[in-house]
């Protein structure tokens, strides 16, 4: 990397995860449950101590919740009540927030997360989540889809952060630094669409959902024979 501007490679890393965070194919992501299964090997469930939890650094978007003693699925919840207590020195007239009921002013059936963290009802505990996560490769490391238009995307977008330093040191002009912020917002935004476009898969699934209901669809027929044809029509 360009070691006379202080660049290296942690922060090409975190450039690349910016941006994968945006055009990242929806079907490269990976399911992960925190139940430690050894033949999984799923990570532990995860600790919460004084009423919050470190969420793992791979997470893009979590699907269900639970406790893990009682196994009751716990929902997420976005009351602005919920988020002035976890600030813990805010009064609500002569009361502390430690003297709120339920320490944290939720149900023992919610959740939220705020800032890299899982908040909870209870102070002490573990909770299991299931959720979908950035692919790893077998040293740990994450990974990049193999797709021509998303690595075109982080090319760009790692040379416009490049040129920006070298624009503010004086080493490039304006204009060379405005042509390569002009690629970079055009790979982005091609990415972008190319992540957003159903695959062919997708397109046939969207499409069997408004042919499926249709009588006499020959794709489904056999799905009927033992109905007759009064019932299939009632039905549909």
């Amino acid at each position: 990397m360009q070691a006379n501007l202080d660049i290296n490679e942690a922060d090409a890393a975190e450039w690349i995860a910016d941006l994968m965070s945006v055009v990242a194919p929806y079907e490269m992501l990976t399911t992960v449950v925190t139940d430690g299964n050894p033949v999984t090997g799923s990570p532990q469930p995860i600790t919460v101590q004084d009423y919050r939890a470190e969420l793992p650094c791979d997470i893009v978007e979590v699907l269900h919740v639970f406790e893990l003693e009682t196994m009751m699925q716990l929902r997420e919840t976005q009351s602005a009540l919920h988020q002035v207590n976890f600030s813990g020195n805010v009064n609500f007239g002569d009361l502390q927030k430690t003297e709120l009921p339920n320490k944290r002013g939720m149900t023992p059936d919610q959740y939220q997360i705020r800032q890299g963290y899982i908040y909870t009802d209870y102070k002490d505990g573990h909770i299991m989540l299931a959720y979908l996560a950035w692919p790893r490769d077998e040293n740990g490391e994450f990974l990049v889809p193999a797709d021509r238009v998303v690595l075109d995307a982080l090319t760009w977008h790692i040379q416009e952060k490049i040129d920006y330093f070298l624009f503010r040191t004086g080493e490039i002009s304006r204009a060379v630094y405005k042509d390569t912020q002009g690629q970079a917002i055009f790979a982005r935004g091609r990415a972008q669409s190319h992540a957003d476009t159903p695959t062919d898969g997708m397109v046939h699934s969207i499409v069997n959902t408004f042919t499926r209901p249709k009588r006499g669809n020959n794709e489904f027929r056999t799905a009927y024979i033992s109905m007759g044809r009064d019932m299939a029509e009632r039905i549909h």
